[in-house]
Formats: structure tokens, sequence, C-alpha cells
């Protein structure tokens, strides 16, 4: 950058909320970035010290929690409320949420709160690593979907790659 460039092109504060796929966590990044390309006068001083008071606000301003039916649904599986967790993750994995597919998946291949069925949890394992990019959750789905197939038949398997192929969202 040239040295006479105005201070909004010197600094930039960005916040952004990174939801990871898996079903138990969630992470919160805010950063700021302060670049120069020539010596730093005033104007780039002055930008700066508003960029880290503006960062500063930021990061010390308390964040509201506003809980969706995942979230939800995680507390209720927390809890031992597998009924409830079933309720709020079913509709989100019909329509294709790929960490409600794979909490799902996860209680169907365990017998939480349903009858087990690895044939299903097989299947959405498979549709929640289809939707997750490349990645620790695509190959966290990958894994469970394998480990399940190893305690089922080559027709269950045939049949879970056939429902998953045909699935469609609702």
């Amino acid at each position: 950058m040239a040295h006479g460039t105005s201070g909004s092109a010197w600094a930039a504060l960005a916040v952004k909320a990174v939801v990871q796929r898996h079903p138990f966590s969630l992470t919160l990044v805010i950063s700021w970035k302060l670049a120069s390309g020539g010596k730093p006068d005033m104007t780039h001083r002055k930008c700066g010290l508003v960029a880290g008071i503006l960062f500063l606000a930021v990061a010390l301003m308390p964040v509201a929690a506003v809980a969706g039916p995942l979230e939800d649904g995680m507390d209720a599986h927390k809890s031992g409320d597998y009924a409830t967790a079933l309720r709020l993750w079913r509709p989100l994995a019909e329509q294709g949420h790929a960490d409600a597919q794979f909490a799902l998946g996860f209680m169907l291949e365990h017998g939480q709160g349903a009858l087990r069925d690895r044939v299903q949890a097989h299947m959405l394992y498979s549709l929640a690593a289809s939707r997750s990019p490349p990645g620790e959750d695509h190959d966290t789905a990958v894994r469970y979907r394998d480990t399940v197939a190893s305690q089922m038949t080559p027709a269950q398997i045939t049949e879970a790659q056939k429902l998953a192929l045909e699935w469609r969202p609702k």
C-alpha cells in the first residue's frame, strides 16, 4: 500500500462466528488486523488505536447465547432426555443439517431414545459426511459410518447406501 493511503485501508476489524459441524462444539473467533506497507505516521497510529479500542469493545462485550433446536437437543442429550433430543434433531436432520444428521445417527447407532437402527445410523453418517467440508467433521462422520458398517451385514450396508443416495431434504 502507498504511504498516503487513508486510515480505513490500514486497519480492519472482523468478528466472525464459526460453528464447527461437530454437534458438541462451538467456536467464536474474534480477529483484528493492522497492516502497513509504509512507515507508520500519526494517521496510522490513530487508526490502530481506534481499531484496538473497537477490538476491546467487541471482545469484552457480553455475548448473548441464543439457543436453537440443535443446541437445545445437545442439552437434552447431555441430560439423558433422549426423547427430546430426537424430537428436536429429527426435523433438522430431515432438512439436511449435517450436525443434526450426525447426532441423530449416533443416537440410532446406540439405541438412545429409539430402537437401535444401524442401517439408519449408517445412512445419517453418510449424509453428514457428504454435507461437511473436507476436514475434521467430515473425517469424524466417515469414521463413525465405517465403525457402524463393521457391525452390519453386506445387505444392510447396501440398503443404507441406497437410502443415502435416494435421500432428499424435506
